[in-house]
């Protein structure tokens, strides 16, 4: 990968903080779930959770017609 589509890349994470930390939560989810499997059912709850509040949190302010 370039070096400037890398940089680009971080830029549009760290902007889009709200929804990278929401699907890195979901993705943590699945991992633990793999490595913990006797914790599944309260991992699947908590990450759904986690999940949807970020991505709420998350709304573009243009989408809501707030500026």
């Amino acid at each position: 990968m370039e070096p400037q589509k890398c940089f680009d890349a971080m830029n549009n994470i760290l902007k889009n903080w709200k929804t990278s930390l929401a699907g890195i939560v979901a993705i943590a989810g699945v991992i633990t779930t793999t490595w913990l499997p006797e914790y599944a059912d309260e991992v699947a709850k908590v990450v759904g959770i986690l999940a949807g509040l970020g991505l709420l949190a998350a709304k573009d302010s243009t989408v809501t017609g707030t500026k």
